[in-house]
């Protein structure tokens, strides 16, 4: 496990949208809670990127946070908010 926290540590300043919903799915899938020092760059990368997450990285996202019982920072949920607004003309009622 530490292996992969160093590698998530050392990369997730460059983690594209699918690349955190992966690493996020991961944790969750394993049923472990990220390291506060891994959490920390994972919200900072969320929040540098939130504005470009489509309705499936919304969800993703907030799936894996609530299954690791991790709630996403305020920055991040905001923007997540804004993302499912302006997304939510597309949703099939």
């Amino acid at each position: 496990m530490l292996e992969l926290e160093g590698w998530v540590e050392g990369l997730a300043g460059s983690f594209t949208v699918q690349d955190l919903a992966n690493t996020l799915w991961v944790y969750a899938k394993m049923g472990r809670n990220p390291g506060s020092v891994v959490m920390r760059e994972l919200e900072g990368r969320e929040e540098a990127i939130t504005g470009t997450f489509n309705e499936q990285d919304v969800a993703n996202t907030l799936w894996a946070c609530a299954t690791v019982e991790r709630e996403p920072g305020a920055v991040v949920m905001r923007e997540l908010k804004g993302q499912v607004e302006s997304v939510s003309g597309t949703f099939n009622t």
